[in-house]
């Protein structure tokens, strides 16, 4: 996937895997996503007019730079799950997000699931796993990102699949659905899909993402991101991979920072 290129797609495309490095140009696309953007994605679409930008660019900020924190990994987690909810708006416009990436109630971790979206009354059901590498030495990228896409996939699997599911995390997400359409027939229909999909032994609808931040030359090998691919697709004939890499997490905070400013 290149810097620049069409997103007039309706579907996904047929590798069923999308690497992003944000170099400055896409960097530029993400910057105008996420500025004019940020509060249908942290609040969803109907709380729009509600909130103003620099609020919840603050709020945002409040939960990434939680003062009892004793290392960086809420802040990964945070910045990294954005950056996957900016890319799909960027690369999957035929998906429409259904569940907001931030609790306002609370500035803590949202619970349950991380990016719930539909398209064509399929719901797809999203893991993020961020993490950062602190030393560019090959291949610890790699050996990062497969990680990570490893602990995606296990973690979605055990939300998903399986009779002992936390029914909870259906019904949290029904909850949600009406921050983000104020159709009453939609919102009635995509409770349907949830209660329906809850009930189901296994969901076959899965995205896992990898987000690695660090500075280093290393590129994420392509063919060990299709082998992973492959040999998941063996028990997720639909399983879709994502892998974003970002050399900071300043750029994006500073983004943010900057939507501060202007109230």
């Amino acid at each position: 996937m290149k810097s620049g290129e069409s997103v007039e797609n309706n579907t996904f495309n047929d590798k069923g895997y999308y690497i992003q490095f944000l170099d400055d140009t896409m960097f530029e696309n993400f910057e105008k996503i996420i500025s004019e953007e940020i509060i249908e994605i942290c609040c969803g679409y109907c709380n729009c007019n509600i909130y103003e930008i620099p609020e919840i660019a603050n709020e945002f900020l409040q939960r990434v730079n939680k003062k009892n924190s004793k290392d960086n990994r809420h802040k990964i987690g945070y910045i990294g799950e954005l950056l996957y909810y900016v890319f799909a708006k960027y690369k999957f416009p035929f998906l429409k997000s259904i569940n907001p990436m931030i609790n306002i109630e609370e500035r803590s971790f949202k619970k349950g699931f991380d990016m719930l979206s539909v398209a064509d009354n399929t719901i797809w059901y999203s893991e993020v796993k961020s993490g950062e590498l602190l030393l560019p030495v090959p291949p610890l990228l790699n050996k990062m990102n497969i990680e990570k896409l490893s602990t995606a996939y296990s973690d979605i699997s055990s939300k998903l699949d399986g009779q002992d599911k936390n029914t909870n995390y259906w019904t949290t997400a029904k909850a949600k659905l009406c921050l983000c359409t104020n159709d009453t027939t939609e919102i009635e229909n995509l409770a349907k899909i949830l209660d329906s999909d809850m009930k189901l032994s296994k969901i076959k609808n899965k995205i896992i993402v990898s987000v690695i931040f660090g500075k280093t030359s290393e590129l994420i090998n392509e063919n060990k991101v299709a082998e992973k691919l492959h040999n998941l697709r063996k028990k997720d004939e639909n399983l879709i991979i994502v892998c974003i890499r970002e050399q900071t997490l300043d750029r994006t905070i500073n983004v943010i920072k900057e939507l501060c400013k202007n109230g």
